[in-house]
This record gives structure tokens, sequence and C-alpha cells, in this order.
């Protein structure tokens, strides 16, 4: 099963130019290459971020690019999403008892849980007490000892080095890692966007995989910094290619922007 990732679209209303880049033109070429190469994924996952204020209108600006698409798309709210703009724009998109947009997918082995960390009017995400529980619920209710889980999120539940952009990631991430750590071995992936940079590891256990923004990038700034700010850059923009197996996964960033004929 091949699965695309597209994240921190931060499109703006009609014609806004955002850090030197048009965001829309920029998704719109994304569609174009996923269309060209990956027609055949069986879904398209955006996480999060999709527009930049929250606003209906922007909404409105986004939605006729991701229905070009020519595979299946999910959309995940980001700190700069509103909910129920994004639901009027998306209605397909599920909702729980309490009004969060979480999801899952069946994926050979197991199953694609989407979880909802947005923190209305904050930059960092969270997961409150019944988000928790409805994860807890979701990884307690595989079928089989054996089924394997993927998670998918916006904000990283883990520390990346950058001074700026670790304290506006998941806030409450001691709590995520002791719902999902008793089910390390099933977990094979933790896919998560808003850190704007190609980034991948290992926390308790279980490998993780953030992916650069079709727009901007967070410069690479590691460690303790004069000037303590985000900072970005004009980093090739990229999408992210997820290979699911029985046995896990392979993951491929793809960039689009650039000319890459084939010369052999």
């Amino acid at each position: 099963m091949k699965i695309i990732q597209v994240t921190d679209t931060h499109v703006g209303r009609p014609g806004q130019i955002l850090h030197g880049i048009d965001p829309r033109a920029r998704l719109e070429a994304c569609v174009a290459d996923i269309n060209a190469h990956h027609a055949d994924a069986a879904l398209c996952l955006v996480t999060g971020d999709l527009v930049n204020e929250g606003s209906a209108e922007e909404y409105a600006n986004l939605a006729p690019v991701l229905r070009l698409l020519k595979v299946p798309c999910r959309v995940m709210t980001g700190n700069h999403d509103q909910r129920d703009n994004l639901r009027a724009a998306f209605p397909d998109t599920p909702v729980d008892a309490n009004g969060f947009l979480h999801g899952e997918v069946e994926v050979p082995g197991g199953r694609l849980l989407i979880l909802d960390t947005l923190r209305a009017g904050h930059p960092s995400g969270e997961l409150c007490a019944d988000r928790l529980r409805w994860l807890e619920a979701a990884l307690a209710g595989c079928r089989t000892a054996a089924e394997t889980a993927y998670i998918a999120m916006h904000h990283p539940p883990v520390a990346i080095g950058i001074e700026y952009l670790d304290p506006i990631a998941l806030s409450d991430a001691a709590n995520f890692w002791r719902v999902v750590a008793p089910h390390r071995e099933r977990i094979r992936m933790i896919l998560f966007g808003h850190a704007h940079r190609p980034v991948s590891g290992v926390s308790h256990g279980i490998a993780f995989a953030g992916c650069p923004s079709t727009v901007h990038q967070v410069a690479l700034r590691l460690g303790p910094q004069p000037q303590p700010h985000l900072r970005y850059n004009h980093e090739p923009p990229c999408y992210a290619v997820m290979e699911v197996t029985e046995g896990g996964c392979v993951i491929h960033q793809q960039r689009y922007t650039e000319n890459w004929n084939l010369v052999a």
C-alpha cells in the first residue's frame, strides 16, 4: 500500500505570498507531481497547517487544488487550522463524539491512526484526556496481537533539537508516550508535520519521521542560539511516499520543483 504525505501547505487567500512563495502554486505543483508519478497511491494524507490563518476564504482557496488529486485525500488539523472551517470545506473528514478530527485507515497488517493535536489559539499541540482515551481505545482495539499500527499527527511528540521549534511541539508528550509505550512492539511508525524539515529517528523504541513543507522550511540550527527565534529558508519542498507492507514500511521524500530528467 502506498501512502503519500503532504504537510504544512499554508495556503492563504487568493494571490497571497508567504515568505516570498506562493503557497497555492507550490501545492498545485505538488499535486501535479503526485498525479504524474504516484496515481496508484491508496491515500494522500495532508498532515496539518492546511491554511495559514484558518479562515473560510483560505479553505475555499485550498479545496479546489486538493480535488485535483487522482488519489483519495484525508486532511488533518495543525495549529494554523480551524476545525469548523476545515470541516465545512472537507465535510467527509471524520469527527469523534467530542468534536475531534480523529480517524482510522486500514493498511496491510494493521491500521493507520490519525490524531487531532490542535490546541486552539496556541502554536503547540496537545492531546487532552478525551483524545488520549480515543488513542488508547484504538490501540487496545487491535483485532489481533500481531496487528500493527501507524500513527499520524501534526505536532512532533519528540524534541528534535531546534531551540525555537521544540517548545511548540506536542506540549504533553509524556502522556502520549505513556499511552503508546505499552504498544511499542506493534507501532511501526509515527508520522508528523510542523517541523518543516526532513527529520527521522527513534524514541521509546518507536520510529518517527517528519516531512518538509510544500512552502518554506525551518533552517537547521541545532543547539542553543544567541537569538532563539524561528528562521526559515527556501530549501526545496518535498512530499513523502510511504510504502507499507505487512513487514513494515519504507519512506521516500520526493523533491518536486527541480527538473529531474533521467540521464541514463
